[in-house]
């Protein structure tokens, strides 16, 4: 009666319930949302392996301990271990990738994280981009133009 009135939000209802699943499971549903969407494989891999790293440094195991306290402590921990700023950043959107698509499917309230900010990749430079001289480049087509296919790509 009190739900059919709006006295208990049914809402509130399905975070509570939500709330009960180990977060693992809902780890699982991501992976599977992910998938669905047509991401490689490769890059799912990746995705849940960053998050999951994150996850088990900050003790998570229920969706109500995820905050933004134990998730900055993870990444920090992650960043005296000696990764880089890209890698930590590239952590960092996985797991608020994972809170987001928590919020947008409805198993939480709000997402606890989403205020958190990255490093600044320009001060942690482990590897210098550069443009290839013209020798290399002329090197380089000269090393694929007889190349038909390789790796399931063509070189046209």
């Amino acid at each position: 009666m009190l739900r059919k009135t709006g006295i208990i939000d049914q809402k509130m209802d399905r975070y509570t319930e939500e709330g009960r699943k180990p977060i693992q499971q809902h780890m699982d549903d991501r992976k599977e949302s992910l998938y669905s969407r047509g991401i490689t494989a490769k890059q799912v891999k990746l995705v849940i392996f960053r998050t999951t790293r994150a996850r088990k440094l900050a003790g998570i195991e229920m969706l109500k301990d995820v905050t933004s306290f134990v998730i900055e402590k993870a990444i920090s921990e992650l960043r005296e271990s000696g990764l880089s700023a890209k890698t930590l950043n590239d952590t960092l959107a996985s797991v608020k990738q994972f809170c987001k698509w928590l919020r947008a499917n409805g198993r939480v309230f709000g997402n606890p994280i989403d205020h958190l900010h990255g490093f600044n990749t320009v001060v942690d430079r482990r590897h210098d981009r550069r443009a290839l001289s013209d020798d290399k480049i002329k090197r380089l087509l000269i090393a694929t133009e007889n190349v038909r296919k390789l790796q399931g790509c063509t070189g046209s």
